[in-house]
């Protein structure tokens, strides 16, 4: 976060919890907490599959649980918003391609 620790970054690095509550995110983005957790549900499928730009456009998760439906996607579990992740894609309006790979792995960055 060194580069990030000034400005806008600085003040949500101080302000946010870690992980990053739900509610917090809501907030910040003045949307209801059905809209954060809509993103965090989208962030998961772009991710599975492997579709970055759609990743960029969602809040940063990861998510754990959950019972696999006959469709593929996941029902329940628990989704973990990393501050460092969020305040990035916040200050940055998207994910950067090295941030990708760290939180999850070669085969999700392009």
């Amino acid at each position: 976060m060194d580069a990030l620790a000034t400005g806008t970054a600085g003040r949500l690095e101080s302000e946010l919890s870690d992980p990053v509550t739900k509610e917090e995110a809501a907030r910040l983005l003045g949307i209801s907490l059905g809209s954060v957790y809509d993103s965090l549900r989208r962030f998961t499928a772009a991710r599975d599959a492997g579709d970055v730009h759609a990743m960029r456009k969602n809040i940063p998760c990861l998510h754990r649980g959950g019972a696999l439906q006959e469709d593929g996607s996941t029902k329940g579990g628990r989704y973990i918003v990393p501050r460092d992740a969020f305040i990035r894609w916040y200050a940055s309006a998207g994910l950067e391609d090295d941030l990708i790979e760290r939180l999850y792995g070669e085969e999700a960055s392009p």
